[in-house]
Formats: C-alpha cells, sequence, structure tokens
C-alpha cells in the first residue's frame, strides 16, 4: 500500500522546510515557490501536522502547541530577515522562460501579506 499526505498535511511540510531549513547563509528559494504554489490555491495548512513535525525536529518545545496566530507571525519573521535576491537565484534555473511565475517581484512584504491570508485546517 502507498501512503500519501493530503494537501493540508503536504503545505504544513512545506512551510515546515521553510521554518526549519539551516543552510547557512543560502535561502532555498523553492521553499518559497512551494509556499506560493499552496497558498494561491488556497490550500489551508495542517496545523496539528505542522507543529508535530516542528516539535519533532526541535524548532518548537514539545509541550508547546502551535497555534494560528503565532504560525502567522513566525512566518512574517521569517520573510522580514529573508534574503529574497537569494531565494529568486536559487529558484530561476528551475523555471522555464515563459513561465507564469514572476520571482522578480519578491519582497518580504508580498510573502508578509500572502502569510496573512494562509488558512488553518
Amino acid at each position: 500500500m502507498v501512503k500519501t499526505l493530503n494537501p493540508e498535511s503536504l503545505f504544513a511540510g512545506k512551510i515546515h522546510a521553510l521554518l526549519a531549513r539551516t543552510y547557512l547563509n543560502r535561502v532555498k528559494g523553492r521553499d518559497y515557490y512551494d509556499l506560493l504554489f499552496f497558498a494561491s490555491r488556497d490550500v489551508k495548512v495542517n496545523l496539528k501536522y505542522l507543529n508535530s513535525k516542528l516539535q519533532d525536529s526541535g524548532h518548537i518545545n514539545k509541550a508547546r502547541v502551535l497555534k494560528e496566530k503565532e504560525l502567522i507571525e513566525l512566518l512574517k519573521e521569517k520573510f522580514s530577515e529573508t534574503d529574497f535576491e537569494k531565494a529568486k537565484k536559487d529558484v530561476k534555473p528551475f523555471l522555464k522562460q515563459n513561465s507564469l511565475i514572476n520571482v522578480d517581484d519578491w519582497n518580504s512584504e508580498l510573502f508578509i501579506a500572502i502569510a496573512e491570508t494562509i488558512k488553518i485546517s
């Protein structure tokens, strides 16, 4: 039997990657692309799954239960600190010339605005 995750859990996994990845000074633009992909499709985040992933990876205390407002604040903080020039450079090689995604518009304000629209399941 093949087990798969539903879109809400996949989105939670992508948010975990975005919040938890540590590559010294490297930014994974693909994590930001994935966030846009799920958010643009109005996929909700499985907060219970995300909380578990963050606990398992040691990014939040095992006793802590992340709430929706806290998640949004974590994302906004992350986006405020992100070097979007590095994110753009990382993701551009994966996009076709005629891609509908214009990464040149990526900046902290855009992603903070998107974070404020994220819904929880």
